[in-house]
Order: structure tokens, then C-alpha cells, then sequence
């Protein structure tokens, strides 16, 4: 799915949005992540050398610890 050719605008209420990908994505290609954070006007986390699943393999710690900051910032 290229993530890109959304029509997405900024979501209601101005929450603070995360977009956060693996660069070897099968799903989403880092362009298409690229696009997407754009889209919300926000930097993406794109993290060497992981897939789509983030959170199930045994590097899962690398994809918590940049969400963690994330949601550490005020």
C-alpha cells in the first residue's frame, strides 16, 4: 500500500501524531512512510533494519525505547 496517495489531512482536535516504520517495511516503503508523516506534518522515525512488525520481534526494545521518548516529550 503506498501510504502516499492517501488523501489525509490533519487530524480533528490537533492531537500529536507518531509515524514510526521499519525501513525493510513490506507493507509501507519509506517513502511511503515519508509521505504519510508530511501529510501530518510531522518528522518520521524510520528504523534501520526492521520489517512491519516493530513490536513482535526481538528487537522489539529499539521500536519501544523511540516511543517511549516520544511520549516522554511535553
Amino acid at each position: 500500500m503506498e501510504l502516499g496517495k492517501l488523501s489525509i489531512g490533519p487530524p480533528k482536535g490537533n492531537p500529536r501524531v507518531l509515524v514510526m516504520a521499519g525501513d525493510n517495511d513490506p507493507i509501507a516503503s519509506p517513502a511511503s512512510v515519508r509521505a504519510l508523516a508530511t501529510a501530518y506534518g510531522v518528522e518520521p522515525i524510520i528504523l534501520d533494519g526492521e520489517a512491519h512488525d516493530l513490536f513482535a520481534g526481538p528487537t522489539w526494545s529499539r521500536a519501544y525505547d523511540q516511543l517511549r521518548a516520544w511520549l516522554d516529550q511535553s
